[in-house]
């Protein structure tokens, strides 16, 4: 990228700023959190992972032209992912294994099988297919062919992470949703957010558990345990 030059012209934007920081914050309070030098490794590789996306992205889709490609792109190859794990969950047979590498038989947790296609471990298999859900279904808005790509990726995306059974995609794609359906009242945002409040004292002082249990609730839906690091 740098030997071709294909950085120059780059401009430090907002969003790039809120970005770093989350990189920051990401490596301080996750190491802290449970401090040992496995932790700061671990964390320091997702930090890692997330800078290089972050930049390859900035520089080489910089316009609405490369941006639509991308998401046609994205669509194409996610189509024939969800129906993959569609036929996995209905017959509970891994056709991919026939290539190696991956087990015929999808891994069940709570009475629920988690497909899996190409990848082993749930929350990766899940949570591939929850990113490409925000930027598919925000091209569902638009019109002409961009529309038809991100109605049929979103759809797919969806499918794909339900089938996958893991309860942290799944609260994401629904925060993504939430997200588009106050799109409408954007400009009045400051009376949401304190309906919200109000809801979470309401529910703090009927519930007999803490209000953050409700997240347990998803299991129920994809048949994964909700992780510390969620709560």
């Amino acid at each position: 990228m740098w030997a071709k030059k294909e950085s120059g012209g780059l401009t430090f934007t907002t969003l790039d700023k809120l970005f770093f920081w989350w990189v920051l914050t990401t490596l301080v309070a996750g190491t802290l959190a449970k401090f040992s030098v496995s932790r700061f490794i671990n964390r320091g590789g997702i930090v890692f992972d997330a800078v290089g996306a972050y930049l390859l992205f900035r520089c080489w889709v910089r316009d609405s032209e490369e941006l639509i490609r991308v998401v046609r792109f994205l669509a194409v190859i996610i189509v024939p992912l969800a129906i993959a794990m569609i036929v996995e969950k209905m017959t509970g047979r891994n056709y991919f294994s026939l290539l190696g590498g991956v087990a015929e038989g999808g891994e069940v947790r709570d009475g629920t099988l988690r497909c899996q296609v190409r990848l082993r471990i749930p929350s990766w298999r899940a949570h591939t297919r929850q990113r490409c859900f925000p930027c598919l279904s925000a091209c569902g808005f638009f019109g002409g062919p961009i529309r038809r790509f991100g109605i049929i990726g979103g759809v797919s995306a969806v499918i794909a992470t339900v089938a996958s059974g893991s309860s942290g995609a799944v609260l994401a794609v629904m925060s993504v949703a939430a997200g588009f359906s106050l799109w409408s009242i954007r400009n009045h945002m400051r009376y949401f957010r304190w309906a919200l409040v109000l809801a979470l004292v309401a529910l703090a002082l009927v519930m007999k558990a803490p209000i953050w249990f409700l997240l347990a609730r998803i299991s129920e839906v994809s048949g994964a345990q909700v992780g510390t690091d969620l709560i």
